[in-house]
């Protein structure tokens, strides 16, 4: 459980039903421009001494960012994402930092 929610990585989703897997990361001061979508891959926790720890999530980001590439928000405010590229640098981010999201097939668009 994080932030409220449970999640799981994709790779234990695949016998399941329900997608607990996919997740953003919310751009500064709420602009969607500086979002990030992805899926975790693997969670990591980071043990200090004197008992203190850190999760991570590993997680493949989308590519929303780059030209040709991109978020379209429609005029039901429904956010949809182009997956056809992903981001190969810094895939790691602080479990805190993370909110669950449902990602469906738009099958009005291509890509």
């Amino acid at each position: 459980m994080i932030n409220g929610f449970m999640v799981c990585t994709m790779g234990s989703e695949w016998i399941k039903e329900t997608q607990n897997s996919r997740v953003v990361v919310m751009g500064e001061n709420g602009t969607s421009n500086l979002d990030y979508y992805g899926v975790l891959q693997e969670v990591i926790k980071v043990l200090y001494v004197g008992g203190n720890h850190v999760v991570l999530f590993k997680c493949d980001w989308w590519d929303v960012h780059s030209q040709s590439r991109g978020i379209v928000t429609d005029c039901f405010e429904l956010i949809s994402i182009n997956p056809g590229k992903r981001l190969v640098n810094d895939p790691y981010v602080l479990a805190s930092q993370v909110r669950q999201v449902f990602y469906v097939e738009d099958v009005t668009k291509s890509n």
